[in-house]
């Protein structure tokens, strides 16, 4: 290998090894300055291609070295100006922001190179989180507003649901009162009833007895007014019967009155004129009381005709009001029937109602259950809107 060749190499290598040692700020310069180095190198390597002694060659490249030396020395302090300086503003913003201040922002956001854009996009994000936690701040504060009015939601909603309890309990005692008041209407309904139908079935045998003492009214009237034409012809007959006792009598007197004027002759014929006198004497008297007697008998017998046919009126009205009693028990037993039917119904509807109540108490109970689920719930949201708040407030925006 020509000893330029080697030394060439030797060199190349020796710059590496020293620019690996260098620090950040440093590469950062040496690769701003990479566009000048290669052309004084350039310069070097054709120096020591050209015919120039070895002395001469390592003298220009350390002096080449020299300048670039400087001149990434340039470079780094140029870099570190435009470099590290946004980085550690933009590093001691998210510090910053790390630490709970959102409010600070990085500079330079009208630079239109790569920090420019950090600077945009940095600001950015933090007035996304500003406003996030902002949102997340009125949030939590809803939240403790909502969890309390839910456990005064829940409150109301537990006495609400103790006093539907307590009122299912009230109303299930008394749908058991009305049930069983129901079963006694019923009971009772079903005795009426049958005290109907035995009035209806009396009344059926009334209306019977009353046709038939009607009927035998009738009979009585005719049998009494037959008595009373049988008085009325016995009433001649005794007429006939004292108008012969009267002539009789006559006679008696003119046969006594001939007797007497007969004398001794005429005393057994004014014997039997006196006996006959007697006799018709006796038969009008008989006349007489037969005649009292009939004329009672035809009185009764009118009054007894007045009474059957009062009887017979009263009978008339019985029947009258039997029918009607007939009818009114009919309608009677009708609204009985129709009572049973609505009493049975309205049983029912008591063992329905019971069974609602049942299951509003169920229902109350089950509300209760939830009402303390729920207060659980709004505890541990209000648990929760405090821890949030804790870990927000640790935050400025």
């Amino acid at each position: 290998m020509p000893p330029r060749r080697h030394m060439v190499q030797t060199s190349r290598a020796q710059l590496l090894d020293w620019q690996r040692r260098l620090p950040l700020p440093v590469k950062f310069g040496l690769a701003f300055a990479g566009a000048t180095l290669p052309f004084l190198i350039g310069l070097a390597v054709i120096a020591m291609w050209a015919d120039a002694s070895p002395e001469h060659v390592r003298d220009t490249a350390f002096v080449t070295l020299g300048v670039g030396a400087a001149a990434a020395a340039v470079a780094s302090w140029r870099l570190s100006r435009a470099v590290v300086v946004p980085m550690r503003r933009a590093i001691d913003v998210l510090r910053e922001a790390a630490a709970g201040n959102l409010t600070r922002r990085l500079p330079g956001v009208r630079r239109r190179d790569e920090f420019g854009a950090m600077a945009r996009a940095l600001n950015t994000m933090l007035d996304a989180a500003a406003d996030a936690f902002f949102a997340v701040t009125t949030g939590i504060r809803l939240l403790a507003q909502t969890s309390g009015r839910l456990a005064q939601t829940a409150t109301k909603l537990a006495d609400s649901a103790d006093r539907a309890s307590d009122q299912s309990t009230l109303v299930s005692y008394a749908a058991d009162q009305v049930s069983s008041n129901v079963v006694g209407v019923a009971g009772s309904s079903e005795q009426m009833a049958a005290a109907i139908r035995d009035i209806a079935d009396n009344a059926s045998r009334a209306a019977a007895v009353a046709a038939e003492a009607a009927a035998t009214a009738e009979r009585a009237d005719s049998t009494v007014a037959k008595l009373g034409e049988s008085s009325a012809e016995i009433g001649n007959i005794l007429k006939v019967i004292t108008s012969i006792a009267r002539q009789t009598h006559l006679l008696a007197l003119n046969a006594t009155i001939e007797a007497a004027r007969a004398g001794e002759a005429g005393r057994g014929f004014a014997v039997v004129a006196a006996e006959v006198k007697d006799l018709a004497d006796a038969t009008a008297r008989a006349t007489d009381d037969i005649a009292q007697m009939i004329k009672t008998i035809q009185d009764d017998a009118a009054e007894a005709v007045t009474m059957i046919r009062q009887i017979s009126a009263v009978v008339d009205r019985i029947n009258d009001f039997q029918s009607t009693i007939a009818g009114a028990v009919e309608e009677q037993t009708a609204s009985s029937n129709e009572m049973t039917r609505a009493i049975a119904g309205a049983a029912a509807a008591s063992e329905d109602i019971a069974g609602s109540i049942v299951g509003v108490a169920a229902a109350a109970l089950a509300t209760a259950s939830g009402v303390g689920d729920t207060r659980l719930a709004s505890a541990d949201l209000a648990h929760t809107a405090n821890q949030l708040e804790g870990v927000v407030r640790r935050f400025r925006y």
